[in-house]
Parts: structure tokens; C-alpha cells; sequence
């Protein structure tokens, strides 16, 4: 399916455009630096830049499920919106880094709004749609607990640096950087598998 392609070409692009801004910013952790922070370093662009690619492929991919026979009208309706809010999210650029603990510009506000919301969406949105997916690939029922549990992961580092960054592993102040790119990882991997197997034509949705 030509769909299923490019959004597997549109994930690719996005992740290449962080790994480019991670290179071109030596002096920044990605252990300690969330993606969303590098918008304010060297080559800034790439960051928004590969945000609308990730948004676009999610709805090249959200259109292909929508049009799967007995697919979860619930979980197209969330991957929906994890597609809008990447949109949003790359209109409306995150604060630079190490402000834990000041008050949020209102674009950091709508960006940090945005991009939570998102990542909260998407791993019920795996779940739902996978469910409904007969038979089963094993590799897209795994790639769904992977979402869930980086976005568990996820939750409880954002949390503890919420009030400063006190959760420290190696030497690192903070492991948001980290945790968000897993999750980040784990969202496009569900997302990706959806995409093969789509293409493959092994699998079926039903109802429930």
C-alpha cells in the first residue's frame, strides 16, 4: 500500500532530523534533554520539522486502520487525535530546558499540553486497535505492551522532575530525555508494525 509506505518513509525522515539535531548539539544529553528542548539549540528547525512528519505519517496510518473493516472506531478516533496534537505540538515550540521549576511560557504550556495528551492517547489507541486485529501478529500485540509500559515509564520520571530533577542513574541529573525517547521509539514501532501489517495482508480486523 502506497499509504502504509509513506508513513513508514515519513517516520524514518522525522527520526533522522532528531538524530541530525542530537549530533549537531554535542553538549546536550539526550539522556537528560527531552526532543521537544533541542527546538532552541543549534539547527532548531529539525525539531518542529520532524514533529509535522511524525504527525503525518500517524495520519497516513490512522487513515489506512480507519479503512479496515471491523476496525475500533474508539481507538481511529484516538489515533486521530494523537495526530492533531503533533500538529500542535510543533506550532508551539517547549520552553528551553532546566526551567522545572518556573511557570510555563503559554507556548510551552500548549506544547507541554499537547504533547502529554498525545502520548497518553496512543497507547490506548494500541491497545484498542490491536485487539481488534484477528489473528493477532505477535509482533504488533508486542510492540502495544511496549507502548504501554514506556509511557508507565514515562509518566513516573516526568512526574519526579516536575518539582526539579531528582531522579539521578550514572551520573545523569535527569532521565527524561531518555524516557521520552523509548517512549517516543515505542509509539513509532506500534505504529510502524501497523504499517507491515497492513501491507502484508495477514492479518484482519474484526468486531469485538
Amino acid at each position: 500500500m502506497r499509504t502504509t509506505s509513506a508513513a513508514l518513509a515519513a517516520f524514518a525522515s522525522g527520526q533522522l532530523l532528531v538524530w541530525i539535531a542530537e549530533a549537531v548539539n554535542p553538549g546536550w544529553s539526550p539522556v537528560e534533554q527531552m526532543v521537544s528542548h533541542y527546538v532552541h539549540g543549534t539547527a532548531g528547525w529539525l525539531i518542529p520539522t520532524a514533529t509535522v512528519l511524525f504527525g503525518a505519517g500517524s495520519m497516513l496510518v490512522t487513515a489506512a486502520v480507519a479503512r479496515t473493516d471491523g476496525s475500533s472506531r474508539a481507538g481511529t478516533w484516538l489515533l486521530g487525535g494523537w495526530c492533531a496534537l503533533f500538529f500542535v505540538a510543533a506550532a508551539f515550540p517547549a520552553d528551553p530546558p532546566g526551567r522545572w521549576e518556573e511557570p510555563p511560557s503559554g507556548s510551552g504550556m500548549v506544547h507541554g499540553c499537547a504533547a502529554l495528551t498525545a502520548f497518553a492517547l496512543l497507547p490506548v489507541a494500541a491497545v484498542l486497535v490491536t485487539r481488534r486485529v484477528r489473528p493477532g501478529p505477535r509482533a504488533l500485540v508486542l510492540a502495544a505492551a511496549a507502548s504501554v509500559v514506556a509511557t508507565a515509564f514515562f509518566a513516573v520520571v516526568f512526574v519526579d522532575v516536575t518539582d526539579g530533577p531528582s531522579l539521578t542513574f550514572g551520573g545523569y541529573e535527569s532521565l527524561t530525555g531518555l524516557a521520552e525517547r523509548l517512549l517516543l521509539w515505542a509509539d513509532l514501532i506500534w505504529l510502524g508494525t501497523v504499517c507491515v501489517v497492513l501491507r502484508g495482508g495477514c492479518s484482519r480486523a474484526v468486531p469485538a
